[in-house]
């Protein structure tokens, strides 16, 4: 449900899939946990223990959720949006199912967008150096 929320509130920002669809398919979700268990004594020393929990989320029709999303938004305020696609992570356990987003590499992200606004600022200032160090 708090997915749901957070997707509706920023759906504007969704690329890919489109955020109305992306909404439905979340509001849809069924969670299937199956678990099978089986244990045989045996004579001796060692028991044989069989664990196996299988548990998967779809939506209604049995669709499957993307493994990714795209979505354009801005990194720093104030400045354009840009590209980034962040995967779609689920969790499933005894509470239920959790959703949740990973942007994919967020930091790579950041620092191409601060470069391209230095090299924007050194176009418009004129006897501007930039230098990039290393932090000691």
């Amino acid at each position: 449900k708090d997915f749901a929320s957070f997707l509706e509130e920023n759906s504007i920002d969704i690329v890919s899939p489109p955020g109305a669809d992306l909404l439905e398919l979340c509001r849809d979700l069924q969670v299937i946990n199956n678990v099978n268990f089986s244990s045989a004594v045996r004579d001796g020393d060692y028991t044989s223990v069989a664990f196996a929990k299988e548990n998967d989320a779809t939506a209604k029709g049995n669709v499957r959720l993307p493994q990714s999303i795209g979505l354009r938004i801005p990194v720093y305020f104030g400045e354009p949006p840009v590209e980034i696609v962040a995967f779609l992570r689920k969790k499933i356990d005894d509470d239920g199912l959790h959703l949740g987003i990973k942007l994919s590499r967020a930091e790579n992200v950041r620092q191409d967008e601060f470069h391209r606004i230095v090299d924007h600022v050194t176009v418009e200032v004129d006897h501007l150096t930039t230098v990039y160090g290393t932090p000691s």
